[in-house]
């Protein structure tokens, strides 16, 4: 994957140093003055705080905690804008954490950032000597590590320094940094003491939060709002959920009654998916059948499982408009001309439409995004014998944009670039819905009568 460059940007004459890539706040963003913790007044120097799933704030207790959906992130974003606008702190960090890997890659590029000295050291040692700089540096800084997978990602590499801010989202449960406080701390060479570690459940919105973002969201007509109390009850407050239906809502100039019945029907149809729940499943199920019906019709559901097969925390736009992204969402060979282009972006606009995907307004790659919840999903819904076809797309858009000289695709996945295009675009058809795989194809979205795919691992993105 493409990646931005960290850099200094200089606002009002003082500049703010940036490392990593800070994802845009969601255009359907609703700022929680009721329920929301307030990072920016409440954080002080040398704490660390971590947002969790809202296990106490009333939600139904069938909502997975590791499905995610609250809005964490975007607090995280907030909380990052409010740093960068008050200029309250002279370095801001961004770091993926979906994998150790991950941490280790922008823990380095921050230490490369903040000292560049060091340019032909190994990332893990940079790694280390960032860690190091945050203990001892009295610039005030402020780290966010966005989607932590595993406490072990962090190990040896646990940040902490009495000039900075660490802000950690994850999908871990509180008790599990709960037990690692007991234990001594999260991370080998920290303690309890030390660490002034504070954990904050996200719940979703309350019902007047969500009473007011849905009606702000929908002004078609008056009557469009009815029943808007209880939607925002049916879906637990998720915000995730909340901007897809009423996006759909939108789009369709559906009202909340009309779409509260849509959604019972769609819920005692959804078999289970693991980490989500059956009000998030047929949300997201409705919001890509709107999409897929939005011009250019029939595009939307291609895009979508593309873009699950990549890295959900952003890829490129070029990546999507590349000549196998292009043929395989029309569903013909692609020379990925203007024409075909714009038409894969016109699709992947209506995902966004749909609160499926967010594009990055000010990325110069026009990074398109992903949450996890959707690319689970999406995943669990594709029938196995539609996985190897969009998967070698996926693999040749990701060699037909990688950085020249780079010698990636040497490797294994080269060679599904050099099938015939007959093995990599499928037979065009139209969705389909009730019938053969229950209404699935990598054509159309999955309707009332889907069922996921078999039990089985998840296929890795390429």
């Amino acid at each position: 994957m493409v990646t931005q460059q960290a850099g200094t940007v200089t606002s009002s004459g003082s500049g703010v140093l940036l490392s990593g890539t800070v994802p845009p706040l969601a255009d359907a963003y609703y700022p929680r003055e009721q329920s929301g913790p307030n990072l920016a007044s409440t954080m002080r120097p040398g704490q660390t705080v971590v947002l969790v799933h809202g296990e106490e704030s009333g939600q139904d207790s069938r909502v997975p905690a590791a499905q995610g959906g609250t809005g964490k992130t975007q607090l995280a974003v907030e909380f990052t804008h409010a740093m960068w606008n008050t200029r309250t702190v002279e370095i801001l960090i961004w770091v993926n954490a979906a994998s150790r890997e991950s941490v280790i890659t922008g823990f380095a590029q921050a230490a490369n950032t903040v000292d560049a000295s060091q340019p032909a050291e190994g990332a893990e040692t940079a790694a280390a000597r960032f860690v190091s700089w945050l203990a001892h540096t009295r610039r005030p800084w402020a780290l966010v590590i966005d989607d932590l997978a595993e406490l072990s990602d962090l190990e040896d590499l646990w940040p902490s320094g009495a000039s900075g801010r660490v802000l950690i989202t994850t999908r871990l449960p509180a008790s599990a940094f709960e037990d690692a406080v007991a234990e001594g701390g999260p991370a080998q060479g920290s303690t309890a003491e030390g660490m002034n570690l504070r954990v904050v459940p996200v719940p979703g919105l309350n019902r007047r939060e969500a009473l007011d973002y849905v009606t702000s969201r929908l002004s078609d007509y008056p009557d469009q709002r009815i029943e808007a109390l209880d939607l925002g009850e049916d879906l637990d407050g998720l915000p995730l959920a909340l901007a897809q239906a009423t996006a759909a809502m939108s789009a369709r100039r559906q009202g909340c009654r009309e779409y509260r019945a849509l959604l019972a029907e769609r819920i005692g149809h959804m078999p289970a998916v693991p980490g989500a729940s059956a009000a998030v499943l047929a949300t997201w199920s409705i919001a890509a059948e709107c999409a897929h019906e939005l011009p250019p019709t029939g595009l939307a559901w291609p895009a979508l499982v593309l873009a699950a097969m990549l890295d959900h925390h952003g890829v490129p736009g070029a990546v999507l408009t590349s000549p196998a992204s292009c043929g395989y969402i029309a569903g013909r060979p692609s020379t990925a001309n203007a024409a075909d282009q714009n038409m894969v972006r016109a699709a992947i606009n209506n995902l966004a439409q749909a609160g499926l995907v967010t594009i990055d307004p000010v990325s110069p790659v026009r990074t398109v995004q992903m949450h996890a919840s959707v690319q689970a999903a999406v995943r669990a819904y594709l029938p196995a014998a539609d996985l190897e076809q969009v998967v070698l797309a996926a693999a040749d858009a990701l060699l037909e944009t990688w950085p020249d000289g780079d010698d990636a695709g040497t490797g294994t996945a080269a060679g599904s670039s050099r099938r015939p295009p007959s093995a990599r675009w499928p037979a065009r058809s139209r969705p389909r819905r009730g019938t053969g795989s229950g209404g699935r194809s990598a054509r159309g979205p999955p309707g009332p009568s889907a069922a996921p795919s078999a039990p089985g691992p998840s296929p890795a993105a390429p």
